[in-house]
This record gives C-alpha cells, structure tokens and sequence, in this order.
C-alpha cells in the first residue's frame, strides 16, 4: 500500500500510528485502544498486536477502524508547529492511505476527494488497468 504522497505504508507506520494514538489519547480511538497492550514491529511490513484480553471484535471495531498516519509526517507533530496538542494541528493538507485522496477543502462549503487507484492494489497490477 502506498500514502497518497507516493510513500510506502510499513510496520513502522502501523506501529507509530498506534503509539501516536495511545500516547496523545485520540478521543475517536481510546476505547478501542485501552486493550492493546504493545505493538512490535516484525518486519518491513509486519507487526504483533499484543492485547492485555482477548477482544472478539478487534479487527471490526480497531483494525478496520483506525487510521493509520504517516510516520514521516506526523513524527514531529505538535513539537515542530504551533500547537500543544494534535487535535490542534489544522492538517489543511491531510495525507492518508485509504480509497479517496485528498483534493481540498474549503471550509463550510465543499470537501473534494478523488479517488485513489492505487488502494489495495500492488503497484505493478495498478499499472495494467
């Protein structure tokens, strides 16, 4: 999977987007969030989920659920802007890896998404289509 800015999406991601989330205590995932206990990194694109109890439901209410952020944007992020905490940050240009990407937004009258056509799709089979 790529970001809509051309990086690859990795473990390093997935692990930052977890521990990002649990230490600035994002309101949308902080129920879901109080049971993972750690998340280790196992390769380029692998991780382990470590959860305090078993949670039959993870993958419907976390996984699908989170979004995951961009390391290399977000690591710095409140300390290198003007903002204490990360719900302040403005993200006037939002970088995801999800279907639609990101076209602008002008407040209070119209958000544009295009579609993204890499999502899910190998780069190579992006390519043929």
């Amino acid at each position: 999977m790529l970001f809509h800015d051309g990086h690859p999406v990795t473990a390093e991601d997935i692990k930052f987007t977890f521990d990002y989330h649990a230490k600035w205590k994002a309101p949308f995932f902080a129920a879901s969030l109080k049971n993972v206990e750690s998340v280790a990194v196992t390769g380029k694109y692998s991780v382990r989920i470590k959860l305090f109890k078993p949670f039959a439901p993870f993958l419907s209410n976390v996984l699908a659920a989170i979004f995951i952020i961009p390391k290399h944007i977000w690591k710095d992020i409140p300390e290198k802007v003007d903002v204490d905490d990360p719900l302040n940050y403005p993200n006037e240009k939002p970088v995801g890896s999800g279907p639609f990407k990101f076209e602008y937004w002008d407040r209070g009258r119209e958000l544009k998404l295009s579609a993204f056509k890499e999502h899910l799709r190998p780069r190579a089979e992006a390519k043929r289509l």
